[in-house]
């Protein structure tokens, strides 16, 4: 805080002052920090990401949608954003919006994995084999999805294919 107060316009004493918070478990404070921190700089993505991990963990969801929808706005690019984007309303039970953020993902990134894979799953859970499969086969067919991703959804696909009779008649 001494730091902060000789130099208040010294953007690594604002950051550690927020890191310092942290470890002192005083989440709001944190966040204020790093609220001072983009008042130097503007909105910064590692600094907008910490707000958003601060908010999720302090239990106030709207906020980290909030941090995260200026992330993406400003850093369309990152598919991290739209990747925690997702599991917030995941954790909010808004499952549609969720899925329409994996949906903004596949936009930027066409190949993206963790987008693909979720999206198969969310459709083989719904019933939609067809849509499932759809987006099965792109993550198959995608060289960046790792090959130990593709062999777990293939044991998963095997066991729940020998449960579910409806799978087992697809051809």
């Amino acid at each position: 805080e001494r730091q902060v107060e000789r130099f208040p316009e010294e953007e690594n004493a604002w950051f550690d002052l927020g890191q310092l918070y942290i470890e002192q478990e005083d989440f709001p404070s944190a966040v204020r920090a790093y609220d001072e921190l983009e008042q130097l700089i503007g909105l910064n993505q590692e600094v907008g990401f910490r707000k958003h991990q601060l908010y999720v963990f302090m239990d106030q969801p709207e906020n980290a949608l909030k941090e995260l929808a200026n992330l993406i706005d400003f850093f369309p690019g990152d598919e991290r954003n739209y990747q925690a984007r997702f599991e917030v309303l995941l954790q909010m039970e808004r499952e549609e919006e969720a899925i329409l953020s994996l949906e903004a993902l596949l936009e930027v990134n066409p190949a993206d994995a963790f987008a693909l894979l979720a999206l198969a799953d969310y459709y083989k859970s719904e019933g939609d084999f067809k849509k499932s499969d759809e987006y099965l086969f792109r993550a198959f067919e995608n060289p960046n999805v790792e090959l130990t991703s593709k062999l777990k959804n293939l044991r998963e696909l095997s066991e729940f294919a020998r449960r579910d009779h409806k799978v087992r008649e697809r051809k």
